[in-house]
This record gives C-alpha cells, sequence and structure tokens, in this order.
C-alpha cells in the first residue's frame, strides 16, 4: 500500500513537539496518526540537516556500465546481430571484465535506443498460413 506523503506542515509540528514537550515518540506518533517510524525519522533528519522537507526518492544502485563500457556493448551488438542478450553478455564481460545479466543487458539496450527483431532460425510451420 503506498501512502500519500506526509505534508511539509504536519512535519514541522511534529518535530516540534518532539523537540520542545516530553512526550514520548508513541504518544506524538497517536496525537498526529503517523507512525512512530516517521516520527523518529522526521526528529532524526531534523537533527542531521535542520530540514524537515521530503526527501527525493533513492535512485537505486548505480549502473555497472560505465560510458566505456556502453560504448563497447554498442560495438558487440552492432557486430553480432544475431546474438542473444545471454550471449552478448558473455562477450562484454571477456572484452570488459566486467559481467553483467540479461536483464541488465535488455536495460542498456533499451538505454541505448537499440532495438532488434529476432531472427527465425527454424524451418517454417507447416500449418503457416500460405
Amino acid at each position: 500500500m503506498h501512502m500519500k506523503p506526509i505534508s511539509l506542515d504536519l512535519r514541522e509540528r511534529i518535530v516540534r513537539v518532539c523537540e520542545e514537550d516530553t512526550a514520548t515518540n508513541q504518544e506524538v506518533a497517536d496525537r498526529f496518526q503517523v507512525s512512530v517510524s516517521s516520527v523518529k525519522r522526521f526528529v532524526r533528519v531534523f537533527q542531521k540537516t535542520g530540514q524537515v522537507e521530503a526527501q527525493p526518492p533513492g535512485g537505486g544502485a548505480p549502473g555497472k556500465l560505465d560510458e566505456a563500457g556502453q560504448h563497447t556493448l554498442n560495438e558487440v551488438v552492432n557486430s553480432q546481430q544475431d546474438w542473444t542478450q545471454v550471449e552478448m553478455a558473455e562477450e562484454l564481460a571477456s572484452r570488459t571484465g566486467i559481467g553483467v545479466s540479461q536483464p541488465t543487458i535488455s536495460r542498456y539496450l533499451e538505454l541505448l535506443g537499440l532495438t532488434r527483431k529476432k531472427k527465425r532460425n527454424g524451418p517454417p510451420s507447416r500449418n503457416a498460413r500460405m
């Protein structure tokens, strides 16, 4: 379940009560109808930064491939049109020493704007339309 962010005004009131009052975190949480963990987090962030604004969402882990790695991937894709993404990952690892998964290859191909049509390798179907 995704909750709406707590307003700046409410965050400020929560921190003010915690800083000025002798109320416990649980009492403050009950009073403002928020979780105890939110109260603790607002106070901790305020004490650390002096701010109560919501922080931007994290961006996740940085990508494994730098610009040179992306360039190498681009070369692999252009030189071996029929390779699977797993084969591309193996070739990339042999050229750069950086091991990446098939989903990572897929994300980088999308990021680089590289799309490929899969080549049909098998014989045509016997019941295909004529």
